[in-house]
Formats: structure tokens, C-alpha cells, sequence
């Protein structure tokens, strides 16, 4: 009984939708008001006027003839609307096999439907009022009939080609983009304001006769079809549609990033459930690209990023969400994507200068003119597009993914250079960013070690020893932050025994670098110095805990510094002092060397 009521309630619901989707809005589309007007007025005009406008060229004088011949074309049409039916159920199979519950609405937007539809409606009328003036001995011209004949030919022309027409449309790439383009204020306005809808029966009408829903039912079709083209083009172009509609040169009622954000996730959600559950990895790229290539027209167009911070935020959903259910897409490829639109924001003017930018006020005081927008530009770029690279990490360690780490860690790895190389950019700013980037990705790593997706610090060396020498060499105020960065760190990540004994020497190179131009570069000078300075700190640490290996390595690297110093014949007696009291509180080296030598460094 339960199942039944179902039934009737899914009956009468959908039965109801069709009708009043027919009587609300269709009515002047449907029957095409002005047409339908024109042709009353003809009929009557034929009807009442008894003057002969069209020959006779059937020799019609004949009552039984005439009826004879409205009663076949009445017959035609009968028998002509089966093909019409016959199409209009395969155009219905196919479309309801792709947008399932907008089919009603989708079809009735096909206009050879219409038309033909509405040829055969008339031309049928027509002849029956025709078969009915004769037979009841109405008085009125041959004008009438011949007009019977007149539509009966063009509907039976018609039939061919308009059939044709509605299958084409039924499956048709250029219908769809008919549609896309289709997508106004109304669509948007309907999903993001749905209580402005009298009720929920008017809301779920409205939804039905909505674009934008109705082309995502094809992406998300198309998707369950294996079909991995068609879901690329249509997520592609209806992207870009909404995008279009947000543009205040296009639409000033809707200049709102946040809204833009809400509506894409709203069609792109759906999409991305069926695609992740599809494992549908070309649906799901087409999602991230269509998304960042949105965010790459703000830039080139220079629209304050602040208003799409929304969107960046989305996005950074989206890469978690197909990390943590291991969808394994071809992650190098959207990866290099978004670096590359990365790469693009640094090297924009968009950037605010620091002097717009509220965390440097205290270089400016008087001069600082507090733009918000200008700052919160600033801001959004600092978390949000320099933030996706660490979330990417973070969910990588989640599900202990150490190639996906890898990966993403070499993207924050390049993007920190690309920031030191930014001609955009002040001093200060790549101070700013390049700290914060550094501190994150140690926590990160850190994050990692303690989880053991990686074992030490040696199979994934953030840090380049280079990076910083250069940066040093420069004078950069961010090379002496970072070198401090780094060895607070190594002495953390030491005693946690997180670092293999080769890679100190990593951290003694920059020292050796430096050495060459300690004379006449202080902030060299001020690297080795603390370097001697951390060395002294692991040197108890390891003594303490019979550390041998790291040991050796840590007193080989003391003297790689001695041994660079006396070769560049440096002057600084300071350095010279620091190296023997340093090395002379080593003890029982030669015990040690005697045991292992294989992998040390020795520069004696």
C-alpha cells in the first residue's frame, strides 16, 4: 500500500510540475502567441470572406469530395504524428539517460518541437473545422479548404527535417553550449537567493527550468557514461560563463567574489562527489584547471584578489579532498599548473607595494596611507595562494603518501626561490614571505618525521645551503633569518636523531662558502660565528649521548672551516680563536676515527 501511495505521489508531483512549467512560463513560448494570433486572424478572414483568393485547382465543387479529402488529410496527420511521437520518445530516452529529472524542462526548449508540434496542431484544427463547415453545409469560400491543404503540405515537408533536427539537439555538443550561454542573473539568483521562492513545490520548478543545473545533470551523466571529453568542455565553458556574469563591466549587481565562490562550489560539488567516487581523474583536473584559470584572468585583468579569497579557499578544499580519498590523478600536471599561476602572482603588479601593506607601517609611520583593500590584496596572497602548497603537504602526511610529499615539497621549494628572484617584490616583503614559508614547511616537515612517513631529514633536505650562501653573499636581510631558521632547527631535529651524520655537512658548507669573504662581508662573518656557535651546542648534545657518528662528522666539519680559513689566508682573528677553543674541547677523536672512517669527511 505504502509503495503505491509512492507511486501516485511521485505521479501526481511530476504530473503537476509538467503542467504548471507549461501554464507559468510557456504558454507564449510554446504556442508562440503571435503567431497564433496571425493565424486566427487568417482563418476567420478566409472563413467570412466569400471572395475566391486561391484557384481552384482540385475542381473542389463537390461536398462528398471535399469531405472525402479533409477526412484523408485528417487521417495523414493522424498517422504522421506517430513519427513525431516515435522521435519525440528516442529524443526523450536520450536526453533522460543524460539530465534524468530536467528532461521535461530540456525539451521543451528544443524548438523544432515546437514548431513541428505546433504544424501539426493547426494543420490538424484546420482540417477538422474545414470537415465540419462541410458536412454541416456552413457557408464559406474553398479559401478555407485550400488553407487545410496548404498546412497539411508544410507539416508533412516539415516532419523530415525537423525530426532530424530534434535528435540532432537531443545529443548535440552545440545545444549544450546553446544552453550554457543561456545562464543569466535569473539562474544565479535562483540558487543563491532559493527563499525568494513562494514555496518549496515554486523553488523545486524553478530548480528544474534552471541552466545551470541542467548542464551540470550532463557533466554528471556524462561522468557515470565513462565519457571523459564531454565533462571537460562543459565544466570548462560553464565556468567561465559564471565568471563573465561577475564581471562588474557585465553585471554590477553581482560583483561579488564570495557569491562567484558559492556558486561554483555548488556546481562543481555534485560533480566532484560522482567524479571522486568515478575515480574520474580527468573530471576531476578539468574542476582544479577550470578553477585556476579563473584565478589566473583576476591578475591579468588586476581585480583585488581579496574579493576571490573564497575561491582560493574552495580550492584548497578540493586538493584535500582528493588527496585524503587517495584519488590519484596526474598530480604533477594540475601541480605544475597551479605553480605556474603561482609563479604568474609574484611577478605581478598586483602585488601592493609594502608601503600600502599594514605589517610595514612601522617603516612609514606618516607616510603609510592604510588602503584596506590594497593590504587585504596582501594578505590573501600571503595565506590563501601561498597557502594551497603547505595544505597539499599536510594531507600528503595524512595518508603517508611520501610521494605526493616529495612532490609538493619541491613546489614550495621552487616557489621560494621565484620569490627571492621576484623583481616585484621588496627586500622586506621577501623577507616576510620567505620566513613564513620556511617556518611552515620546517613544521611540515617536522610533521612528517614524527608521523615516520620519512625517516630523516637527509631524504627530503628542504633547505639548500646555496639558497642561503647566496642570500648571505647579497646581503639579504632574509639570509641571516633563514641560516638562524636552520640551525635552531638542526640542533631540534639532532636530538631527535632525525639527522643522518652526512647531512651536518650540509649545514658546514654554508660556513665554508662564507669563508672567502669574511674580511670584507660582516654578515658572513655573523654566519660562521653562530655556525661555531651551534656547533657547540650539538657538540655537547652528542658527547652526552655517545652520538659517535654524528660526532666525527661535526668535528670534521669544524675543520673543513679551519682548513678553508688558512687556505683563503683570512685575517679575522676572531674566526682563528673560535675554530681552537671549539676543536680543542673535542676528545678522543683518534679512538673514534679508528673505528669509522668510511663515510667521514676529513680535512687534514
Amino acid at each position: 500500500m505504502n509503495r503505491i501511495k509512492n507511486y501516485y505521489f511521485k505521479i501526481k508531483f511530476k504530473t503537476l510540475r509538467v503542467f504548471r512549467f507549461f501554464m507559468e512560463r510557456n504558454v507564449y513560448y510554446i504556442y508562440h502567441l503571435p503567431y497564433l494570433v496571425f493565424y486566427l486572424i487568417i482563418s476567420i478572414a478566409l472563413y467570412l470572406n466569400s471572395t475566391q483568393y486561391i484557384p481552384d485547382y482540385l475542381n473542389l465543387r463537390n461536398k462528398e469530395t471535399i469531405s472525402g479529402l479533409l477526412l484523408t488529410i485528417i487521417g495523414a496527420n493522424a498517422s504522421a504524428i506517430g513519427l513525431f511521437i516515435s522521435v519525440f520518445i528516442i529524443s526523450f530516452s536520450l536526453i533522460n539517460n543524460s539530465i534524468r529529472y530536467f528532461t521535461i524542462e530540456y525539451l521543451t526548449k528544443n524548438k523544432s518541437i515546437i514548431k513541428l508540434g505546433y504544424i501539426f496542431v493547426i494543420s490538424t484544427l484546420t482540417s477538422f473545422f474545414s470537415y465540419i463547415f462541410v458536412i454541416n453545409n456552413y457557408d464559406f469560400s474553398l479559401n478555407f479548404v485550400y488553407f487545410s491543404i496548404i498546412l497539411f503540405i508544410l507539416f508533412i515537408v516539415s516532419l523530415i527535417p525537423l525530426s532530424l533536427s530534434i535528435l540532432n539537439n537531443s545529443i548535440s555538443v552545440d545545444n549544450i553550449y546553446k544552453i550554457i550561454n543561456e545562464i543569466n542573473g535569473n539562474d544565479v539568483d535562483q540558487i543563491l537567493n532559493p527563499l525568494n521562492s513562494d514555496s518549496l513545490e515554486s523553488q523545486t520548478i524553478s530548480f528544474g527550468r534552471n541552466n545551470i543545473f541542467i548542464v551540470r545533470e550532463f557533466v554528471v551523466n556524462a561522468i557515470n557514461s565513462n565519457d571523459w571529453m564531454l565533462p571537460q568542455f562543459i565544466i570548462h565553458a560553464t565556468i567561465d560563463k559564471i565568471y563573465n556574469i561577475f564581471q562588474p563591466k557585465i553585471n554590477p549587481f553581482w560583483n561579488s567574489g564570495s557569491k562567484q565562490a558559492k556558486l561554483i562550489e555548488i556546481f562543481l560539488q555534485r560533480i566532484l562527489n560522482i567524479a571522486i567516487e568515478r575515480k574520474a581523474y580527468s573530471t576531476i583536473s578539468a574542476c582544479i584547471r577550470s578553477i585556476v584559470f579563473q584565478l589566473r584572468k583576476l591578475y591579468s585583468e588586476e581585480i583585488l584578489i581579496d574579493k576571490y579569497e573564497d575561491l582560493f579557499g574552495y580550492l584548497k578544499n578540493i586538493f584535500n579532498s582528493i588527496i585524503k580519498n587517495e584519488i590519484q590523478p596526474n598530480y604533477s600536471d594540475v601541480l605544475q599548473y597551479y605553480r605556474t599561476t603561482v609563479e604568474d602572482f609574484i611577478n605581478h603588479k598586483n602585488i601592493p607595494p609594502e608601503n600600502e601593506i599594514h605589517i610595514f607601517s612601522f617603516l612609514y609611520k606618516s607616510e603609510f596611507t592604510k588602503k584596506t583593500e590594497l593590504n587585504r590584496n596582501w594578505e590573501v596572497f600571503n595565506e590563501s595562494v601561498l597557502g594551497i602548497f603547505p595544505s597539499i603537504v599536510k594531507a600528503s602526511i595524512d595518508i603517508k603518501d611520501g610521494e605526493l610529499f616529495k612532490r609538493s615539497l619541491w613546489m614550495i621549494s621552487y616557489i621560494f626561490q621565484k620569490i627571492e628572484e621576484s623583481e616585484v617584490l621588496s627586500e622586506n616583503q621577501k623577507d616576510y614571505l620567505l620566513a613564513n614559508i620556511s617556518t611552515e614547511t620546517i613544521r611540515l616537515i617536522k610533521f612528517s618525521l614524527e608521523s615516520k612517513l620519512i625517516k630523516s631529514i637527509s631524504q627530503y633536505d628542504f633547505y639548500s645551503s646555496i639558497h642561503i650562501y647566496n642570500f648571505i653573499d647579497k646581503n639579504k636581510p632574509y639570509g641571516k633569518r633563514l641560516l638562524y631558521n636552520y640551525g635552531n632547527t638542526f640542533v631540534e631535529w639532532s636530538k631527535n636523531r632525525w639527522i643522518e651524520p652526512f647531512s651536518l655537512d650540509n649545514f658546514f658548507l654554508i660556513a665554508r662558502m662564507c669563508i672567502s669573504k669574511v674580511d670584507q662581508n660582516k654578515l658572513s662573518l655573523e654566519s660562521i660565528l653562530y655556525i661555531l656557535k651551534i656547533s657547540e651546542s650539538l657538540r655537547k648534545y652528542f658527547a652526552k649521548e655517545k652520538m659517535e657518528n654524528h660526532y666525527l662528522e661535526l668535528y670534521n666539519g669544524i675543520k673543513g672551516i679551519e682548513y678553508f680559513a688558512k687556505e683563503n689566508n683570512i685575517k679575522t682573528k676572531k674566526i682563528y680563536s673560535k675554530l681552537n677553543q671549539l676543536l680543542n674541547k673535542f676528545s678522543q677523536i683518534n679512538r673514534i676515527k679508528s673505528k669509522q672512517t668510511k663515510n667521514s669527511i676529513s680535512w687534514n
